[in-house]
């Protein structure tokens, strides 16, 4: 390997070994041969430039030429590592070499056992079935489901091979350089995506990478072109001369004499004859045509759609009889576009005519069946091999380590596209029929040797392909989850069912922080990143390829060189015997993929000291001379940067500060850091190296360990990380989730608030050409080991149950396996078996094994799992309570025995904590902190000591606590004795209100009266005679200043819990089971005053919500509401609306409105002795006094006291 050049995937530097030569040369010289006296000058030369380096100051730095690199020996490289690095102390920002070091190494341990080659991966058979090439740990089920899918290579006309073939001929390197223009051109759809333009757009030694986020989309016009020209499918209704006219003036920089060609060779498909026929028509605007979308042909052997079945063509008023089953109809002309969905059959030749120019069909769900499966399927049926506890997808192949010993890994990749989830969110295993999506795009994928795969040949529009294709898959995922989450109503959820949901993410570092709990905390952190010019990628590239054209080659052989690792650091226990270990797989930015590991090492392999640090971890830059091959990889993938002053733009850099602490301290041995990663050794030994026109030392060296960098030949971060107290931000780091686009939702206050996440996934998520097929190649992202079981806990009667939204509920509730839970099954096992007594309910995987299939518990027999009880908030009550027996309570033989103690059966599962000592001195608050830390980030600490302080007791107390509070307010006598006081339109809207509230009939009021009018008279002396009879009115306005003026009054956000953001979809936030919904439930009378101050969403709100929990479709549920206001003064707040805005959002606009017995008081209590006064406040309310300029009325002159500047002067002199 030394002395050749070199470069990684991003081509941005290139690794440049000027010493090779030298190096050998000086090997011949120490043996006595003739070059020595040739030589000797030359080093003396290096010597003293070297030490002019090392002595440097000041200017004469400044005077050494960056780019004289003649004069500098072979410790000088030049190479491009990958951005890495982990934050350590803040050290020094800049430094300058020592020339006084050492360069003996005492610590040699580490250089220990060097591989004298790097890994290879062997060779293995191609696949029996289908004859697909194999890459080591790919099992038979990889490529074709052992003969199930059989998918029919696409036939490529012989020109359009040697365009994507040919390495001499100028026109296909035209071609091929400008792949996804021409594809563009003759796509039938425009193409909608939103791309990383910082990538997308190479130029010089940039590398492209197409990364997208977002939705793609497939659109097609008109059929009349518009103003701006005919475009895509438009440019097929021309002849071929004048096609070629609107194609060149289209794309004036597209050969003409090439797009001639490739129209020729797309005449036979069968699109471009459809299209091409309405070439002759007079008016387009007078026809239709339908693509069909379910296109029925054999895909398991090549059969190019015929004209009639892709489309058919009609006029207006002569509509075919028998049209397709489905299609997309495109109108002569239309308001609208016409999009081309990913589960359309024509999504595929219509977008990328140069993949299939026949017109070959794409895939449709349950349309291409498996070959021959009543033949091949019974075989795997007959082993009977079910997935019950694996944590996730396996690992490898061949390595047990993740799964049971009872459990068969060879059935990963069998299954990888039959795995759904129950009800309880664990995995089950649902027979397909058909071939899914992405089994027939991995089976495009394979090389086939001897085949033409024109997909291989295809460069940046492969990588496009492989995006779309991937996407489609994601888009049908997400599809199912969006119908079954539509069900929740108040909120759209992501569940934890799909991959890479933030629900997905969190369950993981929840498990892997469980492994923490149970093994303690990490010892290595090992990042390992893809090197694209591994020798088996360079080996399978096609002529004229590099490693960013092939990423289903680069995705292949960095899995398969992961699955060495993970069996040398598990299996052959490289850096110690493991007891438990997590990964998960990332992408960078440019699509690399890379590894992170976190081990947990036994306790007989424990890093104890900094001298256990230094033999396996190094930070420096090794001795030339007796390690070089060493020596040129720390050079090309361990050295940092150059960041800083040396190069402000490096990514790393945050602040003018790298986000990584580099350039790190030089220290002379390795210390213990304080909660954080250690200070590795990083001596001033003078070794220097180049890395883009700058001189790096041993300050820049990411540390590394010198087996596993000289084994697999690319960056390879290796890092103690035992020392660090917060072990869960680690645990975070690596379960942080995908690469998503930072963006901001923008929404009117008064719209919709509705959160839709499966939306937010799908415009958010950044997908590069090397994860999409990562992805379609079934690869897992996650591992661990020991699998985490997840553990329900729920309340008597109150376990998950599964159904179709066909099932009858009561069916439902009758069948026997919806009774049973993993609960309910552990007390029954309990209650059977006297050894299962004597464990605890999270102790219970370790030595019984959980059947999904028919949800019963057995004894296992190997490999256990470690179990996980899920979380329970303090905030819901009981459902924590029975989480803290369930902890505390071995063998338990049902709920009652969990709530016995002594004998003494509790009715709830508080009182029996308390009884236990479990919540004495609010023990459970504090295990509930003390546990917390151990899982939670800041962020959601803060979160939980603020529910503890609200809602702490709450659900065992709320139901009484309502109840009484509101029992407990009184009434005085004075207010009894108002009644008799009333004037009488009062009196009348008293006897109205009191006549459905003694009678329980169902009506909603509303007092109208302007200020002065007695509104609030009328609600004491309401208030006072319900609260007399025993029975519970609520009082509450929309400020407290209001509220506070009624006996018992509070704010109706407080009473109700009316969330703060509104739409027409919101509920008030507490349960049916609440206290408060309770409380409501028996309300007589509920009294909302200044009704007109409050945005009918907030009104509407409480009536869904009355509705639920009274069960009736009647207005707030059929109670009695009294609504209070003044509509003439101050309305709801509608932050700059306008008057329309400001009059939509009040109670008036509202559907309730039309319900609601309005009682009317106009005669004015505070005014009565100045009744003009009165009714000129009165006009001003209803609009009809006099007023100039909208805004203005004019006071009269008996009301205003006159003034002049005398006067203030007296009272500042008064003042004084």
């Amino acid at each position: 390997c030394i002395g050749t050049p070199n470069t990684d995937m991003s081509n941005n530097i290139h690794l440049v070994d000027i010493g090779g030569e030298v190096n050998e040369k000086l090997s011949n010289a120490k043996k006595g041969d003739n070059h020595t006296s040739a030589l000797a000058p030359a080093e003396i030369k290096r010597q003293r430039e070297r030490e002019r380096y090392n002595n440097r100051t000041g200017e004469d730095a400044t005077n050494i030429n960056a780019n004289d690199t003649n004069k500098f020996d072979s410790g000088f490289w030049e190479p491009d590592d990958p951005m890495h690095g982990i934050e350590e102390s803040r050290y020094e920002y800049f430094r300058e070499p020592n020339s006084n070091a050492t360069k003996k190494d005492p610590y040699d341990f580490v250089y220990n056992n060097l591989p004298k080659s790097h890994f290879a991966l062997k060779k293995v058979p191609n696949c029996q079935y289908c004859g697909a090439k194999k890459f080591p740990g790919e099992g038979p089920a990889f490529c074709c489901r052992k003969g199930l899918v059989s998918i029919c290579t696409t036939d490529v006309p012989n020109e359009i091979q040697r365009l994507f073939k040919s390495q001499s001929d100028t026109d296909a390197k035209y071609f091929r350089k400008n792949i996804r223009y021409f594809n563009s051109h003759f796509s039938f759809t425009s193409f909608g995506v939103s791309l990383d333009r910082r990538l997308a757009t190479a130029r010089g030694t940039e590398v492209y990478t197409f990364k997208a986020h977002g939705q793609i989309y497939h659109k097609m016009d008109q059929l009349v072109p518009g103003d701006k020209g005919p475009r895509h499918m438009q440019l097929y209704f021309y002849d071929t001369d004048e096609t070629i006219a609107h194609r060149t003036k289209r794309s004036p920089h597209l050969d003409a004499d090439l797009i001639k060609r490739i129209l020729n060779i797309l005449q036979n498909n069968p699109y471009v004859q459809s299209f091409k026929s309405l070439g002759n028509v007079g008016n387009l605007e007078e026809y239709n045509i339908a693509l069909n979308t379910t296109i029925s042909v054999d895909q398991r052997r090549f059969n190019a759609p015929a004209m009639e079945q892709v489309a058919a063509i009609w006029k207006d008023g002569n509509d075919p009889e028998h049209r397709f089953e489905r299609s997309i109809v495109v109108h002569g002309k239309s308001d609208h576009a016409f999009y081309v969905r990913h589960y359309h059959r024509c999504y595929d030749p219509l977008a990328y005519p140069l993949f299939f120019p026949s017109g070959e069909t794409g895939w449709e769900d349950k349309n291409i069946p498996y070959r021959n499966p009543t033949t091949s399927e019974p075989k795997r049926a007959s082993r009977k091999r079910k997935r019950q506890d694996g944590p996730a997808l396996n690992m490898h192949d061949s390595a047990n380590d993740n799964i049971p010993r009872d459990e068969d890994p060879d059935d990963e990749q069998d299954n990888i596209d039959n795995i759904g989830r129950d009800a309880e969110g664990q995995e089950v295993k649902e027979p397909r029929q058909h071939v899914s999506a992405r089994e027939y795009y991995c089976n495009k994928l394979q090389i086939h040797p001897g085949k033409f795969n024109v997909m291989h040949h295809g460069g940046r529009l492969f990588q496009q392909w492989a995006v779309d294709m991937y996407v489609k898959g994601l888009l049908d995922t997400l599809s199912v989850g969006e119908a079954r989450a539509s069900h929740a109503g108040k909120r759209v959820v992501l569940s934890k069912a799909f991959h890479g949901s933030d629900r997905d993410v969190h369950s993981r570092f929840m498990d892997a922080m469980t492994l923490v709990t149970r093994f303690g905390k990490p010892d290595f952190f090992v990042t390992m990143t893809c090197n694209p010019y591994w020798d088996e990628i360079m080996a399978e590239l096609l002529p004229g390829q590099t490693p960013q054209d092939r990423p289903d080659v680069v995705a292949r052989v960095y899995r398969a060189k992961l699955l060495d690792l993970h069996d040398f650091l598990i299996k052959k226990g490289h850096l110690g015997k493991v007891a438990a270990w997590a990964h998960v797989t990332e992408f960078q930015q440019r699509g690399l993929p890379h590894e992170h590991f976190l081990l947990i090492m036994e306790p007989g392999s424990k890093l104890k000291s900094p001298d256990d640090y230094d033999k396996f971890t190094s930070a420096e830059i090794p001795d030339k001379e007796k390690y070089p091959e060493l020596n040129r990889l720390v050079c090309k993938h361990m050295m940092h940067g150059p960041c800083g002053d040396l190069n402000p733009k490096c990514p790393c850099m945050i602040d003018r500060q790298c986000r990584f602490r580099y350039p790190r301290q030089f220290c002379e041995a390795t210390q213990q850091g304080k909660d954080s990663y250690p200070i590795y050794r990083r001596r001033k030994d003078g070794q220097i190296v180049k890395i883009r026109k700058h001189y790096l030392d041993n300050g820049w060296v990411v540390p590394y360990n010198p087996v596993l960098l000289m084994r697999y030949n690319c960056h390879i971060n290796v890092e103690i990380c035992s020392s660090i107290k917060s072990c869960k931000y680690l645990y975070k780091y690596i379960h942080k989730g995908h690469d998503m686009a930072s963006f901001a939702f923008g929404q009117h206050e008064d719209d919709e608030t509705e959160i839709n996440e499966i939306k937010q996934y799908r415009n958010a998520r950044m997908i590069t050409a090397i994860e999409a097929v990562y992805r379609l190649f079934g690869f897992p992202l996650y591992s661990m080991n020991p699998p985490v079981l997840q553990m329900q806990v729920h309340l008597p009667g109150m376990h998950m149950v599964a159904y179709k939204a066909t099932d009858d509920l009561n069916d439902v509730v009758q069948r026997a396996k919806s009774q049973r839970s993993m609960l309910t099954e552990f007390f029954k096992m309990n209650s059977e078996n006297l050894e299962a007594r004597k464990y605890l309910y999270r102790e219970f995987p370790e030595h019984f094994r959980w059947i999904k299939a028919n949800k019963q518990w057995v004894q296992r027999k190997q490999r256990p799992q470690i179990g996980r009880l899920v979380y329970a908030n303090p905030a819901e009550g009981e459902r924590f309570y029975l989480r803290v027996l369930l902890n505390h309570v071995r063998g338990p033989t049902s709920f009652e025995h969990l709530r016995t103690f002594h004998g003494v059966t509790y009715p709830t599962f508080r009182a029996a904590c308390e009884a236990m000592g479990l919540v004495d001195a609010d023990k459970s608050l504090d295990d509930s902190l003390t546990e917390a830390p151990e899982h939670k980030m800041p962020c959601a600490l803060r979160r939980l000591f603020a529910i503890i302080l609200a809602y702490y007791g709450m659900a065992a107390r709320d139901y009484y606590r309502e109840l009484n509070e509101e029992i407990k307010i009184g009434f005085e006598e004075e207010d009894l004795k108002i009644i008799e006081t009333l004037n009488r339109e009062q009196r009348a809207g008293y006897d109205d209100i009191m006549d459905h509230v003694i009678n329980d009939k169902p009506q909603v009021f509303f007092v109208d009266g302007p200020g002065g009018t007695g509104k609030t008279y009328l609600y004491r002396a309401l208030l006072a005679k319900v609260r007399s009879m025993d029975r519970i009115a609520i009082a509450t306005a929309i400020s407290g200043i209001a509220a506070s003026i009624m006996p018992g009054g509070r704010t109706a956000h407080s009473r109700f819990k009316i969330p703060i953001k509104l739409g027409d979809s919101t509920m008030c936030n507490f349960t049916k089971q609440s206290g408060t919904a309770e409380l409501l439930r028996r309300a007589a009378l509920i009294i909302w005053d200044e009704v007109s101050m409050t945005k009918r969403q907030a009104v509407e709100t409480l009536d869904r919500t009355m509705r639920d929990i009274m069960e009736s479709s009647l207005p707030f549920g059929g109670k009695v509401m009294l609504f209070g206001g003044d509509f003439r003064q101050v309305l709801p707040v509608v932050p700059r609306g306008t008057r329309a805005q400001i009059t939509d959002a009040t109670l008036l606009r509202s559907y309730i409105w039309n319900s609601v017995w309005r009682i009317q008081l106009t005669r004015n209590m505070r005014a009565q002795s100045d009744t003009l006064f009165a009714e000129y406040l009165l006009r001003i309310g209803n609009g009809i006094e006099k007023s100039f300029g909208d805004d203005y009325v004019q006071l009269p002159d008996d009301i205003i006291l006159s003034w002049d500047s005398k006067d203030i002067g007296d009272k500042k002199k008064e003042s004084r």
